[in-house]
């Protein structure tokens, strides 16, 4: 299907050295993002990704893939051309981009889009109050976007690839059948796959989740994620690894939160659009993220409207862990009156999430029974 670019802005040129956010700024009284073009490749001895930022409002539907993906280990870094300036990315980033590139390039002109939304690059992340504005906005950009690229990482050596033609060849076709004799080696390839590092990272839960659609890269090989939930849904009844990886949980959060969009019957369910705020806590309380802060934050776009008004939920950066947590408490108590017994579940929840070691004992509960005294289990930690 044809699809209309952004308009292009005429950005100002940028000196040797510029920090590359000085343009185009944000204005962050609006839905605004900056979107990435991949520029083709030139020669093969010129293989430097090359890229141009442009800006857009959200409210003008602008055409762009969204990357869900892991930022992958700090070092190595590598070098992109952004604007004509140098600009350092992270390895896995990288191998995406030459990945990315060489794909649209290889298809036939204009039925492949090169407008990405990457959050490392396309938010300052030095700038506070940018990264809260975008961090609020993350609900509409994966939702708005044209389709979601989750990135598997790089094709590793030792993966089984005769499997997975296996279970590429049982998708494309949508062949029960052949699910149901698929060798071994292609159900170990399928798991390899679900068990990947990033599907226990908490970002890609709303990623994958809110996108109108998703395409799955591993290397170059990919999958398009109709094909991918037909298969989770054949062999829902059997191969509990599978069944109850991380990856299959967050595609059923998926299908749930599209019937709820849709109007399906699961609608009725929900006072609003979204899911209570506690049972996304606990049910994404092992997922990775290098802040914790971002084990709630990255709930929120999922979270239903009422949970948000009553938590008074939103991004903000400026807060310390037990600042939120300590909020968190406080907003639980005034919406639910909980029992004693339900306010230290909920205590001993956040300290997971935060990844706190400390537990409290029951004695000291028991002895004090208020909110202060949850509150110090923490203090004692500082």
């Amino acid at each position: 299907m044809p699809y209309t670019p952004p308009r292009p802005i005429t950005l100002p040129s940028k000196v040797q050295g510029e920090e590359p956010y000085t343009s185009p700024v944000l204005n962050l009284h609006h839905q605004e993002i900056r979107i990435l073009e991949l520029l083709p490749g030139g020669s093969e001895h010129d293989s430097t990704i090359q890229c141009k930022f442009q800006k857009a409002r959200l409210v003008d539907k602008p055409c762009y893939v969204a990357l869900s993906y892991t930022w992958g280990a700090p070092a190595p870094t590598r070098e992109i051309s952004l604007d004509g300036n140098a600009f350092t990315v992270r390895n896995n980033l990288y191998q995406f981009l030459r990945t990315y590139r060489s794909y649209i390039d290889e298809q036939k002109r204009g039925s492949v889009i090169r407008y990405l939304w990457v959050d490392a690059i396309c938010i300052n992340q030095n700038d506070t109050r940018e990264r809260n504005h975008q961090v609020a906005l993350m609900k509409s950009i994966y939702s708005s976007a044209h389709h979601v690229v989750i990135w598997l990482g790089q094709w590793e050596d030792g993966f089984d690839a005769k499997g997975l033609s296996e279970f590429a060849y049982s998708v494309s076709h949508m062949d029960f059948q052949s699910v149901r004799s698929m060798s071994t080696a292609g159900f170990d390839a399928i798991l390899a796959l679900l068990q990947r590092q990033y599907w226990s990272r908490i970002w890609i839960v709303q990623e994958v989740v809110l996108a109108q659609s998703i395409t799955l890269f591993y290397g170059n090989w990919c999958c398009d994620g109709p094909q991918l939930d037909w298969f989770l849904l054949t062999i829902e009844n059997g191969r509990s690894l599978i069944i109850g990886s991380s990856a299959a949980t967050v595609l059923r959060q998926r299908r749930k939160w599209h019937k709820q969009v849709k109007g399906g019957t699961s609608v009725r369910k929900f006072k609003t659009e979204g899911f209570e705020f506690y049972q996304l806590l606990e049910k994404y309380k092992d997922m990775e993220s290098s802040d914790p802060r971002d084990k709630v934050y990255a709930l929120l776009s999922l979270t239903a409207k009422d949970d948000l008004e009553a938590f008074s939920l939103e991004a903000d950066y400026s807060k310390a862990p037990f600042q939120i947590y300590e909020h968190l408490l406080d907003a639980f108590q005034k919406y639910t009156l909980p029992s004693h017994d339900r306010m230290e579940e909920f205590a001993r929840l956040l300290h997971h999430v935060f990844g706190w070691n400390y537990v409290p004992e029951k004695k000291d509960i028991a002895l004090t029974r208020n909110l202060g005294a949850i509150r110090l289990w923490e203090r004692d930690l500082m």
